[in-house]
Parts: C-alpha cells; structure tokens; sequence
C-alpha cells in the first residue's frame, strides 16, 4: 500500500486527517486494516496533506532512497525494500520504523534481486 492509497483508503472509510504542526491528526480513529500502515506511513501523508517533499534514508548507508530527481519519496508509489528512517521536508527528527518491512511488508517494494559476479541474477 502506498502513501497515496492509504490517504484513499482513510477518505473513502470517513477518516479524515489532517495536519497540525508535525502531528498527523483524524476526525475518527483509522480502521483497524489500516492502523499498521498509518503509523508506518503518516510521514507521507503529512507530507500529500502539507503538499511538502517525503523523505527516506537507509540508515546503513546514509544515503537517500527515494526515486525522484531531488532523492524525495513518491507517494504513489511503493517504499524502497531498504529505506528505513522517513520524514517530510522541514521536520526536526526523521521517524524510524525498524521492524516495519516485516509488519506492514505491502508497504514495500520487493528488494533487487542480487547479482552473482557472473552478472547472472542469483536464483531465488
């Protein structure tokens, strides 16, 4: 599930949010389906909400994942299989969700299958 479908998904429920500050806020609680992705991915729709940039770093190596010319997330699409810290643009701390690729693993993109020195795709 993406960013932008979750925003979908939460509208279409009734659950409207909305943003104060850098807190995500709803008129009513999130169904439950859904409270998994909301947690993992309220950074990104504070940042559909607040029409800012989305950001994600792969904590080992301190680099950007996200697939856009800036380095920023796409909302519409699925989270990079190695992104592991999020925030949107102007935040003070970025959210860490260490576990998430194993609770909410709809959220992400299949990891690139790893090449073997003989340029050949390793089998599965």
């Amino acid at each position: 599930m993406t960013a932008r479908q979750l925003l979908d998904a939460l509208t279409a429920a009734g659950c409207i949010p909305s943003v104060e500050g850098e807190e995500l806020v709803f008129d009513t609680i999130p169904p439950e389906p859904l409270e998994p992705f909301v947690e993992l991915l309220s950074t990104g729709l504070r940042a559909l909400l607040t029409n800012r940039r989305w950001f994600g770093l792969d904590a080992q190596t301190g680099r950007g994942c996200g697939p856009l010319r800036d380095g920023a997330l796409d909302p519409a699409q699925l989270l990079p299989s190695n992104v592991s810290l999020l925030c949107v643009e102007g935040d003070r701390i970025w959210d860490r969700h260490p576990l998430a690729v194993v609770t909410t693993p709809d959220a992400f993109e299949s990891p690139a299958p790893k090449k073997q020195r003989n340029g050949r795709t390793a089998p599965v």
